[in-house]
């Protein structure tokens, strides 16, 4: 028999059926199936040096087995971001952030041992550091105080593992940048391209490092318009946001007692108000650090271990909150395997290219990188390579490339030729007073038009007041783009005086004026000097002006050769603290190249720099003498004035043979990112010891001249600064204040 059942019966089980439908499925999927985690998104603030403590935070996140889905960085926080996105574990962030000497690495100086000899030798001129350009009716400038050429190389070789991947969301973490437009003052979140080069755009300090130009745009520090991006990370699908924040405090009125601390101040108010706006969007489950940073400042890189263990210690105090998003040891392990990638500790060379050159010459370009096909090198020789091509004077920038191509690494140089170039100006400043003797002071201005052809040929024109006037041009043309072998047609007008002592007294003043024409051929060892030998043809004239006649007015023209031979390994002009400098001049009048006077005229000197830890000691050895008849009184060797008997007046001992020596030693006070700007002070002394005497036979240990000197040194953007005391031997002492090279003076850099 069949029953029926009830249709509304039938209708009210159905509906009961799915009622419970909802409630009955997780039964039928298995009670034992865990939620997905959800994404956690990682914020790291700008904030310079104080960025270290963002390792601190990662430490603690690995500890807590917290896994990263997501990163957004600014300025120190997109470099600590970039490396952990690019596969690098806290502990090698950490060890790059502490190892590396990041008040070297942000000075515009390239390593004075790779730069070109033709830069070098300016060096000596006394110009300053800062040059202009001259381009359709405009003077130009640099954009900033610094390049920033060594930071963008050095991040391209620490993220080298990432340098094949141009998508930010393929890195082992999702990561994106933040920079601001320049010109618009919008923010621009990077997400694909150069991983370095975006880091660097993200950290370009206004004003201090230049813009990275990247799709047209000019970008500078991201921390102007966001410096905690939450919204980025945000929007890249972050359910839980990890913050961090190492913004300072503003400054008390007590301490705004000087213009920068007020500009610093005014831009911190800037960025605080960004900062406030960020924290506003972090909700009840996101985590929010702020590590107490103590008086670490945005400059205090030598504190990066210190400030990587303050963001340590933050973190752990914030354990409970961040510890409800752990994952299990097998999960964590899972994305450590995803994120972690292997250094890399060698590569093979595959091809070597250079592009962006619209003046220079690539052919130069590449012989100065000196890499070839096939080598197999270590990052850090590579980026060392890439000095020498700053060091030929003629870019802004220049990015290295290494794009990985099967088991060879292709290598590509991005130029970017100095905008306010190829013609320079330059002016130079040297100022001489012993305050109770004579003063002198100098003024030069400096016209070079470089890269005037494809083989690189200059075309220097320099003009100078005060003391000596000066008129020099010179035509420098290399023979071939790598510039071993050189021609170089000079003309220099000159007109000096020069003070007779007898004792302490000056009884004459004469005035000499002297027109060169020459021309020399020349060998050219890029980094480590030259050899010149040439022909030139001298006009004299030498006038009595004031005081006791007695030498004889001239008027007559030499012919002669001259020998000059220089070797400058010094790591700077201004204050060595390594490195070597030697020179050699050898002037020849002949009667057969037309001197009325024949004479023979030799110099030479060598300087060597000894530094422990910033403590330095330089010696310095001179010597001059003569063959033939003798000098005359207008070309003779001379002694006094600053490091060159430094208690006796300038120019005051004058003789046919001259031998002098020194030893300088002075204490380098800490640098700082700051003292790179304004300059870095010195504190020292000297010994010197030497004479001038008619004969050779003359030359004896018992009748040197002592002089000794105690000074404080700053070396600011126009060249040395001294002032200070000297005492020397028979009643000789003096008050100083120089400015100038204070060695290498009788080079001067020209013929």
């Amino acid at each position: 028999m069949v029953h029926k059942v009830p249709t509304a019966y039938m209708r009210n089980l159905t509906a009961a059926f799915f009622l419970l439908l909802p409630c009955l499925m997780p039964l039928s999927s298995g009670a034992g199936e865990r939620a997905p985690r959800p994404k956690i998104g990682l914020v790291l603030g700008g904030g310079g040096a104080k960025g270290a403590a963002h390792v601190g935070v990662l430490k603690v996140l690995e500890e807590l087995r917290i896994p990263v889905d997501s990163i957004a960085g600014t300025s120190m926080g997109a470099i600590v971001g970039g490396m952990y996105a690019s596969g690098m574990s806290p502990a090698e962030i950490e060890q790059f952030l502490i190892s590396t000497d990041w008040n070297e690495l942000f000075t515009d100086d390239t390593q004075r041992q790779d730069v070109g000899f033709r830069r070098k030798s300016e060096d000596y001129e006394n110009l300053a550091k800062i040059s202009l350009g001259y381009r359709d009716g405009h003077f130009l400038s640099a954009k900033a105080f610094f390049e920033a050429e060594k930071i963008g190389l050095l991040f391209e070789m620490q993220l080298l593992p990432a340098s094949g991947i141009k998508d930010f969301d393929r890195l082992p973490v999702p990561f994106r940048a933040i920079s601001a437009d320049l010109e618009t003052g919008e923010m621009v979140v990077l997400g694909s391209g150069r991983l370095a080069e975006a880091v660097r755009a993200s950290m370009s300090l206004p004003g201090i490092f230049p813009p990275v130009v990247i799709g047209g745009r000019y970008l500078t520090d991201g921390g102007i318009v966001r410096n905690l991006p939450v919204d980025v990370v945000r929007s890249l699908g972050a359910d839980i946001i990890i913050a961090i924040d190492v913004g300072k405090p503003l400054a008390g009125h007590e301490a705004l007692g000087s213009s920068l601390v007020v500009m610093d101040q005014a831009t911190d108010i800037m960025i605080k108000d960004n900062v406030r706006r960020q924290m506003a969007l972090l909700g009840e489950r996101d985590v929010l650090i702020r590590p107490d940073l103590g008086t670490i400042g945005t400059e205090d890189f030598e504190r990066g271990a210190e400030a990587a263990e303050r963001g340590e210690r933050a973190a752990r105090h914030a354990a409970g909150a961040l510890s409800r998003y752990s994952v299990s040891e097998e999960e964590y392990a899972a994305f450590t395997a995803r994120q972690r990638r292997p250094r890399v500790p060698t590569l093979r060379v595959g091809t070597v290219s250079v592009d962006g050159l619209e003046r220079v010459n690539d052919e130069a370009v590449l012989h100065r990188f000196g890499t070839r096909t096939g080598e197999v090198l270590d990052p850090a020789t590579v980026l060392r390579r890439v000095g020498p091509v700053y060091g030929m004077g003629d870019f802004e920038r220049i990015d290295l490339e290494a794009t990985p191509r099967g088991d060879v690494y292709d290598l590509s140089l991005h130029a970017h030729e100095k905008p306010w170039g190829p013609n320079y100006l330059r002016f130079g400043l040297s100022l001489e007073s012993s305050f109770d003797g004579g003063s002198s002071y100098n003024i030069l201005i400096d016209y070079t038009m470089r890269w005037v052809n494809r083989l690189g040929a200059e075309w220097k024109n320099q003009v100078q007041f005060g003391e000596t006037h000066l008129f020099f041009s010179e035509f420098y043309q290399p023979v071939f783009p790598t510039r071993a072998l050189f021609i170089a047609p000079y003309f220099r007008w000159e007109q000096r005086f020069n003070d007779v002592y007898y004792g302490d007294d000056v009884i004459a003043r004469y005035r000499i004026r002297q027109q060169q024409w020459g021309a020399d051929l020349g060998i050219q060892l890029w980094t480590y000097g030259e050899l010149r030998l040439g022909y030139v043809r001298d006009q004299v004239q030498a006038r009595y002006q004031v005081g006791l006649p007695g030498f004889p007015a001239i008027d007559l023209t030499q012919g002669a050769l001259r020998l000059r031979a220089i070797a400058d390994q010094l790591d700077s002009i201004a204050f060595p603290r390594r490195g070597y400098f030697a020179w050699l001049n050898v002037y020849s009048t002949r009667e057969s190249l037309g001197a009325a006077a024949p004479y023979d005229k030799i110099e030479t000197e060598v300087v060597k720099a000894f530094t422990l830890d910033r403590y330095t000691v330089l010696g310095n050895l001179r010597y001059g003498t003569h063959g033939g008849d003798g000098l005359p009184y207008y070309d003779l060797h001379t002694l006094g004035g600053f490091f060159n008997l430094s208690a006796y007046q300038k120019n005051q001992l004058a003789g046919q043979v001259m031998a002098f020596g020194k030893l300088v030693a002075y204490w380098q006070a800490r640098p700082t990112i700051v003292g790179s700007v304004l300059g870095k002070f010195y504190v020292g002394g000297s010994l010197e010891a030497g004479n001038v005497w008619d004969r050779t036979g003359d030359m004896a240990w018992d009748n040197l001249h002592l002089s000794a000197s105690a000074f404080v040194g700053y070396d600011t953007l126009f060249g040395p600064l001294y002032v200070g005391v000297a005492a020397g031997d028979r009643g000789h002492d003096t008050l100083f204040l120089y400015l100038g090279t204070s060695f290498g003076t009788s080079y001067q850099g020209k013929p």
